[in-house]
């Protein structure tokens, strides 16, 4: 005796359930979509004005001594906003050839990382750009130039190895250290170019070029823009806490001692070149919203940076007393998307360098 087959649905039937789970799916997507949407009209109604993403964005090359560094050549944008990269791998114009260059010119280089760079601002935000504007009121005769030499997501020890290795061929006048909360880190052995920032930037242009339309759909969405940088400031390390956070906390591990100390040497170095170079050296250090806002007044940072200076007998201004004025007057010297500088911070802080280099630059010969 055989088996009896089992029962089976009839085919309509069988079509109609696979119809109504097609249904559902398509309910879900639907819903997942006006979700979305609201979600990203409810963020550009809370925080207006978010520049979107222009592609292509500025990139970078693994660079043997650096880690990496600027592409020269390009007309990139930096977030929404255009970012010319020059020949010497520089975000601005043209540096002025040595054979063009007179006796009694004047050449500021300032170095740090995308504060100075002028992250998610146009060219001609940037404080080296302002700082240069404000030279060229005021010594016009003196033909001044400000080279941007920032990079983006360069740490302090990175800031002298760029120094070193490209910026003293400028033979500048005067250099300006842009110093950031987050730039501490310890100088890696030996060649550090496998670094590369953990192949971000590969892995970046690999998805863009992949999916263009998806990458650009996620990068103009302001909604995923501040999942995103919300979700970077949830994540913590197993202890509980990142060195940023002990430091505004002021504490220090033993391990962050170690940071510390190397970041006093990497300051000692700058002094020393300054003296082999011949060149004035000027530290300044950028606050951020929590230094200025009072909420960590027992703050490490920038309080231990203009200690260091003081000790090497190296020139430091801060801006933390500009901005909590200028906050106060409703002035937020920091963009509304994150906690880089507007062209209206920037601008403050091309003030600051200014009044403390007027004084090194009537002690530089004229001709």
């Amino acid at each position: 005796m055989t088996d009896s087959p089992p029962d089976q649905p009839p085919a309509g039937k069988q079509r109609s359930g696979i119809g109504r789970f097609f249904l559902k799916v398509c309910l879900m997507l639907f819903s997942i979509g006006v979700a979305l949407l609201l979600g990203e009209l409810a963020v550009r109604i809370y925080k207006p004005g978010y520049p979107g993403f222009g592609v292509p964005q500025a990139e970078h090359k693994v660079s043997p001594g650096l880690g990496f560094e600027l592409i020269p050549n390009q007309q990139a944008y930096s977030v929404g906003f255009p970012a010319t990269i020059n020949s010497r791998s520089c975000r601005g114009p043209e540096i002025r050839p040595d054979a063009e260059r007179r006796s009694g010119d004047l050449r500021v280089l300032c170095v740090g990382d995308s504060i100075t760079y002028g992250h998610c601002i146009g060219d001609e935000d940037t404080y080296p750009y302002q700082l240069q504007e404000i030279l060229a009121e005021k010594y016009p005769d003196r033909r001044p130039e400000a080279i941007n030499g920032g990079v983006q997501r360069y740490a302090i020890y990175q800031y002298l190895d760029w120094l070193r290795l490209r910026g003293l061929a400028f033979k500048p006048d005067i250099v300006t250290m842009g110093i950031y909360y987050n730039d501490f880190a310890m100088r890696p052995q030996g060649d550090y170019s496998k670094e590369y920032d953990n192949e971000r930037e590969k892995v970046v242009t690999a998805f863009r070029s992949r999916w263009p339309r998806t990458y650009l759909a996620l990068k103009n969405s302001a909604f995923f823009w501040m999942a995103y940088n919300t979700s970077l400031r949830a994540l913590k390390p197993p202890s509980g806490k990142r060195f940023t956070d002990r430091m505004l906390d002021g504490e220090a591990t033993e391990k962050d001692e170690k940071v510390w100390a190397s970041v006093r040497e990497e300051l000692a170095a700058f002094k020393t070149l300054s003296e082999e170079h011949q060149f004035k050296p000027l530290v300044i250090t950028i606050t951020i919203p929590e230094n200025d806002t009072g909420l960590f007044p027992q703050s490490l940072y920038p309080a231990r940076i203009l200690k260091y200076c003081d000790e090497l007998g190296l020139p430091a201004v801060s801006t933390q007393a500009v901005f909590e004025a200028n906050r106060k007057a409703g002035n937020n010297p920091n963009l509304e998307w994150d906690n880089h500088l507007s062209r209206h911070g920037c601008r403050l802080v091309a003030e600051e360098i200014i009044k403390a280099i007027e004084p090194m630059i009537e002690q530089l010969p004229v001709e």
